[in-house]
């Protein structure tokens, strides 16, 4: 089931670089299905789809994640997205909610705010449980889809 002369998992990225697919190279619905019942895929399990925007806020910008992945099941364990299962594409499910909401875990970049007086984009990271964190232009947060949107 484990080969050490290939990878895990595969990251694939479109064309312009703002998209990426997160791929296990063995499905856990398929791998042990002969090969002419293995799911479209060829036997790869969707486990992530990933979309990066940027957005003007005040006088920045802001790099922007849009994530979806599998969700859990009620007793805990991830829901296996093989197109076998009737799931479809996890890229769609992130782009048009097509997908049960408790299938997907989609996830949103947390938007920092405009401090005029800073001349900066400002995120709270204290309020968010994280304890300290030192600033950075580079910190940012990932929330769940409808609570960013919130925030």
């Amino acid at each position: 089931l484990c080969s050490l002369q290939r990878p895990a998992f595969v990251m694939l990225s479109s064309a312009d670089g703002a998209e990426w697919r997160l791929l296990q190279e063995r499905c856990e619905r398929c791998q042990l299905s002969p090969r002419s019942k293995a799911c479209a895929c060829r036997g790869k399990q969707q486990i992530a789809n990933i979309r990066h925007s940027k957005r003007r806020v005040g006088g920045g910008i802001v790099n922007c994640m849009d994530l979806a992945m599998p969700g859990l099941q009620a007793d805990g364990s991830p829901v296996v997205w093989c197109p076998l299962l009737g799931r479809g594409d996890l890229k769609r499910a992130l782009r048009d909610g097509s997908a049960e909401v408790h299938e997907v875990l989609r996830l949103a970049t947390r938007m920092p705010a405009w401090d005029a007086s800073l001349g900066s984009l400002t995120l709270d990271f204290a309020s968010a449980g994280r304890g300290e964190i030192t600033a950075s232009p580079r910190n940012f947060q990932l929330l769940a889809a409808a609570a960013a949107a919130a925030a």
